[in-house]
């Protein structure tokens, strides 16, 4: 018999303080406030764990070795990976678990219950703590702030991921070679590259992966479910991120922008490869000569071609690749086997990249634009390998520029703090940063308005400079200084080639 009842709801409790705290809920009562912050709470064993947070106490410690815990149950989770003892089987399969919420909450995977659903939304959930995280999407509440910038977050763990960032810290090391991550997850993904671990099968051939997302999607290339649709088009896709990528296509948008110079971007990744270009952030050099790469991977690759290694050999003859995408589509070739069916004709392709390119055709979509000229590709690679010509061009530009400055007997770039003059911009800038370490420079001068005396002189005409004649170099000059971030007062691209 339960004597005590919730006046709110009709609950009811052995003890009577079990149902005070729980009619809290209801009243939104927090009597336990935190002395180190504005934190307040509703149960007092709440309240004693989070003010260990701010003092570290951890007065739990384990039996069999020297880890401590601030709660007594986490204490008793981590005794019970010494022990090995699972006590709870699944019912459906042969899963165990340590813990009772574990096994509960990995049952309802089997039965496809949800009991956890969003007052904001129609959306339901297995996990209470998974509505939650939720439902703070709708509510903007982000209540977790790094503590060396203002980014905050509505997941405790990624504030502290994120905060690993700042610090440096990679407490989880590989245990078969040296390396270390900041998430325990990316390591257990690394270890299984060493173990050859592939948990996740496909039910509809043999295939296997070591990240079930990608299992998934794999699944849906047989299935051939595309359940998300664009609102603005025909198209269907397996992923609802490549959708949302893909619409901004037709809207143009691109809601990512560096923060160093305006250029914007429709994918997240692409924009943090583009600042580590301004930042020099996390560059891997080859160790063999001076190319640099935004990602480790790529350099690795690199590296493969001037040792000649190619790790990854074809499982039906003897042949091998230095990349493992290019070994993948030369197994296909034995197999013959054409997965991926174009959805405007009856072209079917071994690489789903190729039918998805192919598909472009039909729609006439170029989703890649040249910044420079108003040339669109259909491919990713042949829009890079495009803007890079670009680049080249205006490379040597500004190289033949700075050169013919040194002709010039005058210094244009001149200080306003202190009147010094100089010949490049780039020896004025690293000046003015001794400025800036007393006090910020004035807006004129990050606007670009210099005080400057042009070389108006005789003429001065330079030599071919890396076999690109001066009247080519005038052209682009003409053609591109327009669309680019000048790097030097227009004046002096006018009367450089006067």
């Amino acid at each position: 018999m339960k004597e005590f009842k919730c006046q709110y709801c009709g609950k009811a409790f052995n003890i009577k303080q079990n149902c005070i705290v729980h009619e809290r809920i209801h009243t939104g009562e927090k009597p336990y406030k935190c002395q180190y912050c504005d934190k307040a709470f509703a149960k007092p064993c709440d309240f004693v764990n989070h003010e260990r947070i701010h003092t570290g106490e951890k007065p739990y410690k384990c039996q069999y070795c020297n880890k401590a815990f601030s709660k007594k149950c986490n204490c008793n989770v981590h005794e019970k990976n010494h022990s090995e003892e699972k006590p709870f089987k699944c019912q459906f399969c042969d899963k165990k678990f340590i813990q009772q919420r574990d096994y509960i909450r990995h049952e309802r995977i089997h039965t496809g219950e949800k009991t956890y659903k969003c007052q904001y939304c129609d959306k339901t959930f297995i996990r209470k703590d998974h509505c939650s995280v939720h439902e703070k999407i709708h509510t903007g509440e982000k209540p977790y702030e790094c503590q060396y910038c203002n980014k905050a977050f509505i997941i405790k763990q990624n504030c502290i991921v994120h905060e690993r960032v700042h610090t440096g810290e990679k407490p989880y090391e590989c245990q078969y070679c040296d390396q270390k991550f900041t998430q325990q997850w990316d390591c257990v993904i690394h270890e299984r590259i060493h173990t050859g671990g592939k948990p996740y099968k496909c039910q509809h051939c043999d295939k296997a992966f070591n990240r079930k997302h990608n299992c998934i999607v794999h699944e849906k290339s047989h299935t051939g479910e595309k359940p998300y649709k664009c609102q603005y088009c025909d198209k269907k896709f397996t992923q609802q991120c490549n959708c949302v990528i893909h619409e901004r296509i037709h809207t143009g948008e691109k809601p990512y922008k560096c923060q160093y110079c305006n250029k914007t971007y429709n994918r997240k990744y692409s924009c943090i490869v583009h600042e580590k270009s301004h930042t020099g952030e996390n560059l891997y050099k080859c160790k063999f000569c001076d190319k640099k790469f935004t990602r480790k991977d790529y350099c690795n690759v690199h590296e493969k071609i001037h040792l000649g290694e190619k790790t990854y050999k074809c499982k039906h003859c003897n042949k091998a690749f230095n990349k493992k995408q290019k070994c993948v589509q030369h197994e296909k070739s034995h197999t013959v086997k054409k997965l991926y069916k174009c959805q405007y004709c009856h072209k079917k392709f071994s690489v789903n990249s190729d039918c998805v390119d192919h598909e472009k055709i039909h729609t006439d979509e170029k989703p890649y634009k040249c910044q420079y000229c108003n040339k669109t590709f259909v491919r990713e690679q042949y829009f890079i390998q495009h803007e890079s010509i670009h680049a080249d061009k205006l490379s040597i530009m500004n190289n033949c520029v700075n050169h013919e400055v040194f002709h010039c007997e005058k210094k244009p770039y001149k200080c306003k703090l202190c009147y010094k003059a100089f010949v490049s911009r780039n020896e004025f800038d690293l000046h003015e940063k001794d400025h800036n370490d007393v006090t910020s420079v004035s807006g004129e001068h990050a606007s670009g308005q210099y005080d400057t005396e042009i070389c108006h002189g005789t003429n001065i005409v330079c030599q071919d400079r890396n076999g690109v004649k001066q009247e080519l170099v005038k052209k682009e000059i003409e053609d591109y200084a327009p669309v680019r971030e000048q790097p030097y007062p227009v004046a002096l691209f006018k009367n450089a080639f006067a």
